[in-house]
């Protein structure tokens, strides 16, 4: 089948909740562009048998789905943030931050003021997340734990306390189940010049 061009189909306008990301002018330019971009990379070499056209079009994919996830997920100060979190409830949002603020306190501890049962956090997390409170408390930690592990000399077991695990082993296994490679190996592998 024939794919339709991006400027004959509005696929943004397709995109449905739990999200509810609504782009402005700017953004859907760019998305449009990053599409047309692929699509054209695509065109031009379908047998991928060019290594530099390959890497192009991944490379164009990669920023296509790095600026959607950040429209899905949000990062810290980012414009798509702010626009993705205005649609959850004020409580959500409230609770989101704390958690990318102090991402070593409990779940227990940082639900303790919010105005609904810990039931209903894991419902709305569920619907507008798509996952369980824990799930994200513990990815945040990960991506903590992978910066100090690459921009501080700390060890594992010191990162392991101030990210909030209760054990170095457990901390361990969920670094390499979630970046495959523990820990130790990945501050060798960043550390080191790739030749």
């Amino acid at each position: 089948a024939e794919l339709p061009s991006p400027g004959r189909v509005d696929l943004i306008a397709r995109m449905t909740p739990p999200f509810l990301w609504l782009p402005d002018t700017v953004e859907r330019e760019f998305l449009a562009y990053l599409m047309r971009a692929c699509i054209t990379e695509t065109a031009r070499q379908s047998a991928f048998t060019d290594d530099l056209s390959r890497f192009l079009q991944e490379s164009l994919a990669g920023a296509l789905f790095g600026h959607c996830w950040r429209a899905r997920f949000g990062m810290n100060d980012d414009a798509f943030s702010l626009a993705t979190r205005r649609y959850l409830p004020s409580w959500l949002t409230t609770l989101l931050e704390k958690i990318d603020a102090e991402p070593a306190r409990s779940l227990a501890e940082l639900q303790h003021t919010l105005p609904v049962s810990p039931a209903q956090v894991r419902r709305v997390f569920q619907r507008y997340l798509s996952t369980s409170p824990q799930a994200y408390l513990t990815t945040r930690r990960l991506e903590l734990a992978r910066v100090l592990l690459t921009q501080t000399d700390k060890s594992a077991g010191d990162i392991t306390r101030m990210i909030g695990f209760q054990s170095q082993a457990h901390f361990t296994r969920c670094f390499k189940n979630r970046f495959g490679k523990t820990p130790t190996q990945h501050r060798q592998d960043v550390r080191s010049p790739q030749i």
